[in-house]
């Protein structure tokens, strides 16, 4: 029986291992905006509704942002990104973008972060912590 909570424990890590390093690169990804990223105020030029395909061909219905801003070089810049259908905004609107200079699809809106991989790269981590500390523990006894 004991053979089994070890190995339980073991796959146990393993999974959380997997988890960790894929959400750490996307949490690494979100952490660079918030660093490193240029901030500018964009424009909102158009807002329409979209449908695209999912990955099981579902149909996945979205709201788009069309917005332009001008980058540090004063070079205008057009990107696009989806928002949730409860976000009220209209063409004409300013907002807060953020983005790499020299790569015109990088741009984001401000607080349209995404933090379900931070969440699952801190989450991930902990159960990691507990289940180290819980094979040390049993290792030492």
């Amino acid at each position: 029986m004991h053979d089994e909570d070890d190995l339980r424990a073991v796959k146990f890590l393993a999974v959380f291992a997997l988890l960790f390093v894929i959400s750490l690169f996307m949490t690494w990804k979100q952490f660079k905006y918030w660093a490193f990223a240029e901030q500018a105020t964009a424009t909102v030029t158009q807002v329409f509704e979209t449908t695209e395909r999912g990955r099981r061909g579902r149909e996945i219905q979205k709201k788009a942002v069309v917005f332009a801003f001008k980058d540090a070089d004063g070079k205008r810049v057009e990107d696009r990104e989806d928002v949730p259908f409860s976000r009220t905004i209209a063409a004409g609107d300013e907002l807060e973008v953020r983005y790499f200079p020299g790569d015109k699809k990088s741009s984001r809106i401000v607080g349209e972060a995404n933090l379900l991989w931070p969440t699952v790269f801190f989450g991930s981590l902990l159960a990691g912590v507990v289940v180290v500390v819980k094979l040390a523990r049993e290792a030492s006894a």
